[in-house]
């Protein structure tokens, strides 16, 4: 597709008798030229500051420092330890959670348990039950709250008024 033409660029048809243009239109071609190239070097210089911007971040960046690690390096090593430290505290969540459930089945503490496997902390856990002879705490039954209407004191117990009145003497 040919490249239409900028109007600045064109060229007078006016000419003079003798075909060449006249010193009025020589004048206003130079002065056209002269502003294509103004706005030309404007944008070429505007260019150019803009690829040394980029060209000094870049050096920045791929400059070895005093170890001989470039910024990019010294980026991922971050990275990498960042990770590192992100699973090491994932790892120790797991085993936390892991502890208090063997914990609840075996009826011990989660803080005495040891291991870093689910197998390694229930056999830790059965042999502390078994040491200190821990007992399962029996489950609730289907009657947890008890006989009603029956009297909540048993044989022996002492009321609330009875138990102030014998303190304060009256």
């Amino acid at each position: 597709m040919p490249k239409t033409k900028n109007p600045d660029d064109a060229q007078p048809t006016d000419k003079g008798g003798d075909g060449e243009l006249t010193l009025e239109q020589q004048l206003e071609q130079a002065v056209r030229d002269r502003d294509k190239w103004k706005a030309l070097a404007r944008k070429h210089e505007t260019r150019a500051d803009s690829n040394a911007d980029k060209a000094k971040k870049f050096d920045e960046l791929s400059t070895k420092d005093d170890k001989g690690k470039t910024a990019l390096d010294k980026f991922l090593e971050r990275a990498e330890a960042a990770e590192k430290k992100l699973a090491e505290r994932e790892k120790a969540d797991e085993l936390k959670r892991l502890r208090k459930e063997v914990a609840k089945e075996h009826g011990v503490e989660a803080k005495t348990l040891r291991g870093s496997t689910r197998e390694e902390i229930e056999e830790h856990a059965a042999q502390l039950a078994e040491i200190y002879k821990v007992e399962k705490p029996p489950a609730p039954g289907t009657n947890a709250q008890g006989d009603r209407g029956s009297s909540v004191h048993t044989k022996g117990e002492k009321s609330a008024e009875e138990v102030v009145a014998a303190a304060t003497g009256r």
